[in-house]
Order: structure tokens, then sequence, then C-alpha cells
């Protein structure tokens, strides 16, 4: 898989002097490419078309709500990819329980907020 990850950094002119795969991607591959970008490798046979609308609602939704910025789609060697900014940060189910109320409620309407917007795209 790392041959396909480099062959991707170089069509989209991305450096690769890393590559660390991440947890977490339930149907893709997810790599993070020297601590910048975020590429996922489609695993299924439905992997081109759920990947492509998927970048289609994340392009029209930026602005709105608080995503990574999608900056590449394609094929190669078979696979198709997407590829995104990295966004850092921590996971919300690990800090949570250290957050006051405030900032709990806080975050609770954005999501709201987002989910709405989410929901009507």
């Amino acid at each position: 898989m790392e041959n396909i990850v480099k062959a991707i950094c170089r069509k989209e002119g991305i450096p690769c002097q890393s590559i660390q795969v991440l947890s977490g991607g339930q149907v893709n591959a997810v790599f993070l490419v020297d601590g910048k970008h975020v590429l996922r490798i489609g695993a299924r046979e439905d992997a081109g078309p759920r990947l492509e609308r998927e970048t289609i609602l994340l392009q029209n939704l930026a602005g709105q709500i608080p995503i990574a910025k999608v900056l590449a789609f394609g094929q190669e060697q078979g696979c198709f990819y997407q590829v995104q900014q990295y966004m850092p940060g921590q996971k919300l189910y690990a800090i949570w329980k250290n957050l006051n109320a405030d900032d709990q409620d806080a975050i609770a309407a954005e999501l709201a907020a987002s989910l709405k917007i989410l929901h009507s795209a």
C-alpha cells in the first residue's frame, strides 16, 4: 500500500517523506502524509462513486461547517482516493469529561448546528 500512497502523492504534487497509518477508517485505508495531508484510499468496489459523492458534498459544505478541505479526488493503480488537509486536535470523547459545562454546551450547540446543515445538504 505504501507504493500506492507514494504514487498518489507524486501525482498530486504532495511531499511524501513520512506515511503514518491512521486508525478509525471504517471502509477506507487512511494515512497521514507528512503530518499535513490525510489520504483515504477506498477499499471496497463501490469506493469510486462513494468517494466522489463525498468529495462533492464536502466541497459544497466548505465554509458552512468546520470540515477539512478536500484537496484532491482521483484514481491511481485501480484505487480511488481522496486527499484532505489534516486538522489537528483532540478526540472529543477523550476530553469531554474534563470540559466544564459551558464548554460542553457550546460544543453540543455547534454540533447540532452542523448536523442541521449537513442533513439539509
